[in-house]
């Protein structure tokens, strides 16, 4: 949860803030699997499982302080914090809902009208883990003809219950600043096809299909 908003920090200067995009998730691990279960009982034959795993890692975060007029009267936007000490600046403490992932200590508010020494996207928010499974079992059903078959399956969505951590709150100053809440929602990253999907708790789905 950037508090920045799509502008230049200060009009026209493109190069004062590069950096990352957005939708900069840098690693994307996903694997698809399917297993026919061997069995020569009827209660083992004929079932089936698909799993669908996924680990991502974070989105940039970017720090920011609060716009200020500068001494010029020119409004600075997007302001950046100073870090103080970076490599104290993420540190993962335990918080009720969730985890502190950014520490307010190691940041400060620069002057007014100044940009912080912080790059835009210069940190990473949490990561990603997911499990999805499927249990299918197919029987025949000859009363109906040949080609005849009644199928069940079972889908578990978010099989491990797991809750993954939103992005911390970056507006350095503010009540909440650094803390990422668990039950992950999509952000709008500017580029929609690696924009995660609102995270639920773990669901089950059940469906019944006769084939004839």
């Amino acid at each position: 949860r950037n508090a920045g908003i799509p502008a230049f920090s200060r009009e026209l200067d493109a190069s004062g803030d590069r950096g990352n995009s957005n939708f900069d998730q840098r690693h994307n691990f996903v694997v698809y699997s399917v297993w026919d279960l061997p069995g020569k009982s009827r209660l083992l034959r004929n079932w089936k499982i698909a799993q669908m795993a996924a680990a991502r890692s974070g989105f940039p975060l970017t720090v920011f302080g609060p716009s200020t007029l500068g001494p010029d009267g020119q409004f600075l936007l997007n302001a950046r914090a100073d870090v103080l000490d970076e490599a104290a600046a993420v540190a993962t403490v335990p918080v009720a809902g969730g985890e502190r992932w950014l520490n307010a200590t190691a940041f400060r508010i620069p002057a007014a009208g100044q940009q912080g020494n912080t790059k835009r996207n210069a940190f990473r928010g949490p990561g990603l883990v997911n499990l999805d499974l499927s249990l299918t079992r197919s029987f025949a059903l000859p009363r109906l003809g040949e080609s005849s078959r009644l199928s069940l399956r079972m889908d578990a969505f978010n099989f491990l219950n797991h809750a993954n951590l939103n992005s911390p709150h970056t507006l350095l100053g503010s009540r909440d600043f650094g803390i990422a809440l668990r039950g992950r929602t999509g952000r709008d990253g500017g580029f929609p096809a690696l924009t995660p999907f609102t995270e639920t708790a773990r669901q089950l789905q059940f469906l019944l299909r006769v084939e004839f």
